[in-house]
């Protein structure tokens, strides 16, 4: 049944919806590991032979939460659930020598050896607290604008829930920051959901329009002053606040962030205040993310922005799989495979076909994580971030803070990227987008949302935008992906079985498609309607999940939804 619901420029209610998801997600080459056995109880160090050169995280947490033995024998053992804890009783050095003097005379560790040495110098206490939203009101304007009845007690639940994600780290982690696996922020923040309990990147885009819509402005500014200090701390806005994870980032969205509550707060002194912070994350995306592309066939050059990490050995997190997905390909640059892996989860999309290989001629390969290549691929809806990144620094700087110097110098930058966007990701003259393929000098052409993400710079295009928007609608017709209840998938590869893939639908991707086709709205009679019909199919299934559950099914909102039914429910991958 279509939804009665107005979509505003903001989409408000779909991004209060987005902004509250829950994540409930759950030898050969010189490297070699014995994988755990249920009858293995003895572990050596001959177990254990992994060459790759950048490690995870650097620091005195590397060999104990990142890479080394201690990792290694918690997977072997199957205790990667137990040890290491999430609090170190002792300084990293004192650690490493107690783990050394679990082996005996023969080099053997033993697993309740290694089970005591867990016990003893680890432990496991909650880091983070509830924490009180001071600004959080149960009565809102906005709810009185959504029309249908279903939807307004659909948002209202949802509003509802902030004051139960509020969170902040406990003193101990602040009063002894050596011992914890974090990175530890002021102010409190918003968790994403009840089984994720840390602090994400890009989720923090939309928990912030979420917050925004809600009138909370000063729970909003804590979270962005959150952000600013990270910025400070690591010089990048890590993919979250696990040591783990601190060498890779997310989608680069901060800066829209502050646009979205400088929009709404009008408060030019923290603008002002927060900008410096603003420039070095761009700077740094500048320094570290980006890669020179010659086109033979315009004898030009371009500078565009991909996701590259550092980092090069397996996660931690999922160390037997990132091992095993390398040790099958048929790749021998084993390092490629891993940064390709971190470089994925740096994309926010891990994992999707998107940044698979799609050689048919490999079926082994094609269209598994064993064919991952992240780091040969040029992501067009990266670039548009990068580029509505600088337009929005040009407007702050021209029309807020009076420094034309610096306006001048975004919209260079601004006009590089999006020059760079016709020429690397266009389908010849007019068509639409797609991701570049560095290794094989061409486009990847294949659905995925992030091909019209281009109209969201729509406002600033020199182009012919009515011929855009027509292409674009065009597109997404033939393309299939319109066919289904629940919205629009995040791929169309169906034999994947990747989270950020068919039949999945992901609303943080419905969003970007419903605003992007949005922009079309006064060129095209069909944008609209389609927009709308991309955002009632989520925001149905999400209600039915919640209010109609499916017998055996808790009531509930997921992070993702399968897309060929409206019933919220998910795909099981």
């Amino acid at each position: 049944m279509p939804i009665s619901l107005r979509m505003p420029r903001h989409c408000f209610f779909l991004q209060l919806f987005i902004s509250l998801l829950p994540l409930f997600s759950s030898g050969g080459n010189g490297s070699t590991f014995f994988f755990h056995k249920k009858d293995s109880d003895v572990f050596t160090r001959d177990h254990v032979k992994v060459n790759c050169s950048e490690p995870i995280c650097i620091g005195h947490y590397r060999e104990i939460y990142c890479e080394g033995a201690i990792m290694w024998a918690t997977w072997y053992f199957g205790l990667q659930n137990e040890c290491p804890g999430n609090r170190m009783r002792f300084e990293a050095e004192v650690i490493l020598k107690n783990f050394d003097s679990s082996f005996d005379q023969q080099g053997r560790l033993y697993r309740e050896d290694f089970r005591r040495f867990c016990k003893e110098n680890f432990d496991d206490r909650p880091y983070l607290e509830e924490a009180q939203v001071k600004d959080w009101t149960a009565d809102l304007e906005f709810l009185d604008r959504i029309t249908s009845p279903k939807m307004k007690m659909f948002a209202t639940a949802i509003h509802k829930i902030w004051p139960q994600l509020a969170r902040r780290f406990v003193d101990d982690v602040f009063e002894h920051p050596d011992r914890y696996p974090f990175l530890a922020v002021p102010y409190t923040f918003l968790i994403p959901g009840n089984l994720v309990q840390m602090y994400y990147y890009w989720d923090t885009l939309w928990i912030v329009r979420g917050l925004l819509l809600s009138q909370m402005k000063e729970t909003a500014r804590g979270v962005l002053l959150n952000m600013a200090h990270v910025m400070q701390v690591r010089g990048h806005i890590p993919n979250s606040g696990n040591i783990q994870s601190v060498r890779r980032s997310q989608p680069p969205v901060f800066t829209l962030m502050v646009r979205d509550y400088y929009e709404a707060s009008g408060d030019k002194q923290f603008l002002a205040e927060i900008i410096p912070a603003l420039e070095r994350e761009l700077n740094w995306w500048r320094k570290n993310r980006t890669v020179v592309v010659h086109l033979e066939s315009k004898n030009e050059q371009y500078i565009a922005y991909q996701y590259r990490t550092m980092a090069n050995c397996p996660r931690p997190e999922s160390l037997m799989l990132d091992y095993y997905f390398a040790m099958e390909s048929s790749r021998d640059d084993l390092e490629f495979i891993w940064s390709s892996t971190n470089s994925a989860c740096e994309s926010g999309m891990d994992f999707s076909t998107r940044w698979f290989s799609f050689d048919d001629n490999d079926e082994e390969m094609a269209y598994t994580r064993k064919g991952i290549r992240t780091n040969e691929i040029v992501p067009v809806d990266l670039n548009v971030l990068m580029a509505a990144n600088y337009r929005i620094m040009a407007n702050f700087f021209r029309e807020h803070l009076e420094n034309p110097r610096k306006a001048k110098f975004y919209e260079f930058l601004a006009e590089s990227v999006s020059e760079a966007i016709e020429a690397l990701f266009r389908d010849g003259s007019g068509g639409i987008w797609f991701d570049f393929d560095l290794s094989e000098r061409k486009l990847r052409r294949r659905f995925f949302p992030s091909n019209i993400f281009p109209l969201l710079l729509l406002d600033w295009s020199k182009g012919d935008k009515a011929k855009d928007c027509e292409t674009v609608i065009q597109y997404l017709n033939e393309s299939g992906s319109l066919e289904f209840k629940g919205g629009i998938p995040s791929s169309m590869e169906r034999g994947s079985v990747e989270r950020w893939d068919f039949p999945n639908g992901e609303p943080r991707l419905v969003h970007l498609t419903a605003i992007s086709l949005l922009k079309c709205a006064q060129f095209n009679a069909e944008a609209y309607p389609m927009a709308k019909r991309i955002a009632d199919g989520l925001l149905t299934t999400a209600f039915n999940g919640l209010f109609n559950p499916r017998r055996g099914m808790p009531a509930q909102l997921w992070e993702k939804y399968d897309v060929r039914r409206d019933s919220g429910v998910q795909t099981g991958h």
